[in-house]
This record gives C-alpha cells, sequence and structure tokens, in this order.
C-alpha cells in the first residue's frame, strides 16, 4: 500500500460517510415534515 492508496481510500471512506449522513437527514427531515402536516 502505498501513501496515494491510503490517502485515496481516506477520502472514499470520508464522502461515503457523508453521502450516507445526509441521506439519514433527508429522511429525518421528510419523516418529521411527513407526521406534522
Amino acid at each position: 500500500m502505498t501513501m496515494r492508496d491510503e490517502y485515496l481510500r481516506l477520502m472514499m471512506g470520508l464522502v461515503g460517510g457523508m453521502a450516507i449522513a445526509v441521506a439519514v437527514i433527508c429522511l429525518v427531515i421528510t419523516g418529521v415534515a411527513f407526521v406534522v402536516s
């Protein structure tokens, strides 16, 4: 494993984590809006 490969893996992990977090937040907002309306 070279340094660049480790860096790319770390970046992919961060991007994946952020995508999951955004999806969860969207689901929560949609759920709250559905319950409130």
